[in-house]
Formats: C-alpha cells, structure tokens, sequence
C-alpha cells in the first residue's frame, strides 16, 4: 500500500554545525531536533530550477500540486548550517541522490556553483563547497566521499568529505562534458556519461587520499553522441539505465550491448530516466532547461500519465530510496529440526510448519532465493519414520508454490544414527541416513533447475545424497550451495577434495558451503570444520558456510590472501519450547556489500535483537 502523508515539511529556522560525512565526526549533541518526513518507495526527488528547491513527491498521489504530495522542499539557507557564501552559489539544482554514508541518511546535491552533502533528517549541511564551475552530477560513495561532475569544467572529481565537514582535498580525472556520476557497486566502479563514452573510473588510493584512473575494459562507447544520465535499474544491477542527445537506452554491463528502450519511453533530449519498486519508468527534463513534466512510463515503455508542477521547471528526477542502486535477496537458515519433528522438549510440528509457510508468504516480499536446513531433521534417523513424515510435511510447503522455492537439507549426525558417522556400509545396525535418502534423496531433487547432483565416493555411494550441491541466481551474481554431511573425525576426506574441486569447477559462482558443526558456541571451529576451512580457503568464491548442532548463535569471519569467509551457527533445540520456532533471515545487499541478519520466530511472531541475533556484518 503506498503511503500517503498529509503534510509538508518546509527546512526553516534552524542552524547546527556537524563535521562531515564521518560517523566518528557527526556530533549528535549539536544536530537540530527536527525530523523531515523519510523516504519510501513511491517518492520522488526532483531539481526544480525555477525556484531553486529539491522537492519531493509521492508518486501515489496524482495532483503534485497539493500540499499532500509534497514532501520535502528544500534549499541551503544560513538556517540550516551554509555560510553566506555557500548559500549565494547555490542556484539551478542540476541533481540529487539519496544515499547512506557512515554517518547516516544523507541526500548529495549539485546547483549552480555548489556541491552539498545535507542530512537525510534534519536538512543540515554535512558538507558543502564551490567547486569553481558548474556541478552536472553529483554522487556518494560508500565511504562518504562525494563524487562532482562538472561539463563546462571537464572534470570529475572525489573530494575527501568523508575526513570532515570542511575537508576540501580532491582527486581530478579530466574528461571532456561530464554530466552524470554513478556509484556502481557491483563492479566497483564510478559510471560517468560523457560527450561520447559511458566512462568507467576506479578509485584507488585511500579514503583521505583518493586516486582516480580509467577502467578501459568497463568503458564504452556511448550509442549516440552526448551523454545525459546514468541510472541504476531497479532489480536487475547487471543493467543501467542511459540517455543520450538521441535516446534513452539499458545497458547491460555483461554483454556491454545497447538497447533502445521500448515504446513512448524512448524519447530524445531527456536529463533522467529510472525505475522505481513498482516498476514505473520515470522521465523528466526534457531539453537543456528542463519541463515542467515528469513522465511515467509502464515497464513495456507504454506511457501513464505526466505529473504536471504548476510554475515549475525540471531539471532531473531521481528516486527517493536510500538503497535505489540496491540489489538486496534473502537467504533463509533454518536451524535443527529435530524437537518440532519428534514433538519433545517442549517442540512442535506447527513451529516447523510456521517457518516454512511465512517463506512461501514473504517469497517476494523479502526476495527469499534460498533456504538452508542445516541438519538434524529428525531425533531419531532411520529409527522412527514419524519425524520423517513431519519433516516432509514442513519442507513440502516450500514445494507447493509455482516454481518450488529452492532448497537444500543437510545431514546431521542425528540423521546418521545410530553410528553418527558417514555411511561405512550395510553391516551397521541402521543403515545410516537411509531414511533421509528416502525423503530427502536424490529422486526428489533430480530434475529441479537448481540440483547440482551429489558426491559418489567412500561415505556416499551411488545413489546417496548426503552430500550435493544445489545452484541458484540472484541480480545476476551466480551462486553454488555445497553441502557437507556431518563427518566429525574427518573419516572421508575425499568430500573437501569434492568440494574443492567444485569450487574451481563453478569458480564463476559465489560458494557457501553447509555442514552439520563447523564452528562451536565461542567461534572456534570443530575439527571438521576446521579441515574444511582450510582445504577450501585457496578458493576466492568462498565466502560463507552455516552450521547448526549446539545450542546458541555465533558467527565468525576470515580473511586469507584477501577473501573474506563468514561462518555462521544457529541453533535453538536447547532453549525454551525447543527454540520457539526461531529461524534466521539472511539479507545480502550486493550494493552495500553487506549481510544483515535477523532472528525471528514466525510461530511467535517476535524478533530477537540482541547482538548475536541481529547484524550486518561486510559480505564478500
């Protein structure tokens, strides 16, 4: 449902000093106590140049010219922390983003001769400066250094507002009639429309001394002459959004192709163009001055409807969301089963059941790829068919949607009872994990598009699916799930080779690798966990593993030749009602570069936030 608010917020009367775009600097005891009104995801930013304000409207709303529909506008005034000076160089705003900095919420702003970082909530300056010429575009990278492109100055530059509010060093790479700047976070890179090239800059050095140098294996040449915008787009990070004097185009940064946009959407002359969550295309600034119109398009490019702002004139529109560049999805943990399975310790099958039904729920609302179980499934193995039955009865709800929700079980030492070792062959007692490859083996999976296949070796015969690997996509970033079953004395050491090997084999795939107990309750791994590790640690597609087994929560990260591997345990058998049915929901932000996790028990509908429970921590 889109929000509707019925008022306006106008920046007045208030005056604070804050140092810059660095949280050790912001100073919260001088910030002013008022609070704008904060983004969702049907707001829109624009650049009116007709009165000097970035104004913001709800797209839900279909008069812009209603207090209603207007949310923020706002400009630099001594009331809100500019100087004299800085305040008589603004004029003509050319862009805006909104974005988030080690400080906090910001948007990054660009008009006549000034460049501004300004707080998301208080419309304070962080940061501001006179370039010296005529700021086009403007961006924010994640370290809170701000990106300025100038067309009549022939430059981009980086200047270090990360190291203060009156930090002024820059690093210039001259390019002739810059007008648009992007953070690029999946190929780490600053995207720049200029007269004929879409420019691709890294940004090496450090954050207090940047260096920018060209990518030529990034940079393209633009399909007409005249570059106006760069845009992300909205849920797919392998393709931009690009306008030129003669059309608006996506590019898609795999193939590095071209293509006109379809229908009405594909106009000449336009300063920006994007999409929003709700998959409508946004246009505006039509000419060098801009109109008086933002335009919106369906996804298809059939046109919708102009939102007319009586006396205003256009520049730019950009989407208010913070994480607009964003390229977000969901991995679900689900930790042991065996209490809810074989209903003791207080444990149900309905806390099962509550897990896997508010995955298939929130499927697209949380983006859900993935879910792990991270083994014992049952109590009892091959001893008693009815935690069987009941873990089949969870897991089928994932299954009942169209297509299947992919998913991977791992084996558990319970699931080998009675030997809790790997398959060692017929003359056991129980033929261990026979019952898992009844529900949960190969004959269940083959045929899904995201079942790799499993290991055939000394603990695995043919036939065995206790260890396999499944394969999922997400924003265009490839991903290989290996599972390990439990082998705690390392009596197999042919399934690291396997994994090893599968990680060279899908080098192009990002690797988490599930095994039953890798780390324990203080971060330490266990013997297995341990030869894991360090069989697999050479390999730079790796960069995470869950685990369960022992009761807690516990995560752990590692850096060997510059990989970053994170190792995750979660497990709640142990705790009251056999853990209440807490699961964990794993958000990765490609954009961010960040895994932020939340532990939360559908069947109680309750969170826990404790520090163990709830964290972003960097992804790869």
């Amino acid at each position: 449902m889109l929000q509707k608010m019925t008022f306006i917020i106008i920046i007045t009367c208030f005056m604070f000093s804050i140092d810059g775009c660095s949280k050790d600097k912001m100073g919260e005891s001088q910030q002013a106590k008022i609070n704008l009104p904060q983004k969702t995801d049907s707001w829109i930013g624009l650049c009116n140049v007709a009165n000097d304000k970035i104004e913001v409207y709800d797209i839900g709303i279909s008069d812009w010219n209603t207090s209603v529909a207007k949310k923020i506008s706002w400009s630099p005034s001594p009331n809100n922390g500019y100087s004299d000076a800085e305040v008589s160089a603004w004029g003509d705003p050319k862009d805006v983003r909104l974005r988030n900095c080690p400080g906090g919420g910001v948007w990054v702003t660009a008009g006549g001769k000034l460049a501004t970082i300004v707080d998301q909530n208080t419309g304070n300056r962080r940061w501001a400066l006179n370039v010296g010429a005529t700021p086009n575009g403007v961006e924010l990278l994640p370290n809170g250094n701000i990106v300025v492109a100038a067309k009549d100055g022939n430059w981009v530059r980086v200047y270090t507002s990360s190291q203060g509010a009156d930090n002024y060093n820059f690093a210039q790479f001259n390019l002739t009639a810059p007008t648009t700047v992007l953070w690029d976070a999946q190929d780490n890179v600053i995207r720049v429309t200029g007269q004929t090239k879409l420019v691709a800059l890294t940004v090496g050095g450090t954050d207090a001394n940047p260096i920018l140098s060209e990518n030529t294996a990034l940079t393209t040449t633009l399909p007409s002459s005249e570059g106006l915008d760069v845009s992300a787009y909205y849920g797919d990070p392998n393709k931009l959004f690009v306008s030129t004097h003669s059309g608006v185009y996506t590019y898609n940064k795999t193939t590095k192709i071209y293509a006109a946009i379809s229908g009405a959407a594909f106009r000449i002359g336009i300063n920006s163009c994007g999409n929003e969550p709700l998959g409508i295309i946004v246009q505006s600034g039509a000419g060098d001055s801009g109109s008086s119109f933002v335009d919106l398009y369906k996804n298809n490019g059939e046109f919708m409807r102009s939102q007319n702002i009586d006396g205003s004139l256009i520049y730019r529109t950009r989407i208010w969301k913070v994480e607009y560049e964003s390229s977000e999805f969901s991995l679900v943990m689900l930790p042991d089963a065996q209490v809810y399975t074989s209903e003791y310790n207080g444990g149900v099958i309905g806390m099962f059941t509550a897990q896997t039904n508010w995955i298939k729920d929130h499927r697209e609302s949380d983006n859900i790829v993935y879910v792990s179980q991270v083994g014992d499934i049952s109590e009892f193995g091959d001893a008693r068919t009815e935690d069987w039955i009941n873990a089949d009865k969870a897991m089928s709800i994932l299954e009942s949607v169209n297509p299947p929700i992919p998913y991977g079980v791992a084996v558990g030492n319970h699931e080998q009872l009675i030997t809790e070792k790997p398959y060692v062959g017929l003359s056991d007692p129980f033929s261990p994990s026979a019952k898992f490859n009844e529900y949960f083996g190969k004959s269940r999976f083959n045929g899904r598009s995201y079942y790799g296949g499993s290991y055939v070796g000394t603990s695995c015969p043919s036939g065995n699916n206790d260890s396999h690997y499944d394969l999922f996509s997400a924003f265009g970033k490839d991903f290989i799930v290996i599972y390990i079953e439990f082998d705690s004395n390392n009596e197999d050491p042919g399934l690291n080779d396997w994994a090893y090997n599968l990680l060279g084999t899908y080098a192009n795939r990002k690797a988490i690798v599930v095994s039953h107990y890798i780390i324990t309750t203080t971060g330490e791994f266990t013997a297995q966990g341990k030869a894991i590790y360090q069989r697999l640690r050479e390999k730079p597609n790796l960069f995470l593993m869950l685990c369960g087994h022992v009761t807690g929560e516990k995560y752990r990260q590692d850096i060997y030749n510059g990989s970053r591997v994170t190792t995750m345990l979660a497990d709640y058998q142990g705790f009251t009602n056999g853990g209440d049915g807490y699961m964990q929901i794993l958000k990765l932000s490609l954009t961010n570069n960040t895994i932020s996790v939340k532990t939360y028990s559908p069947y109680r509908n309750e969170y826990k936030t404790d520090a163990d429970s709830q964290f972003t921590i960097p992804l790869f």
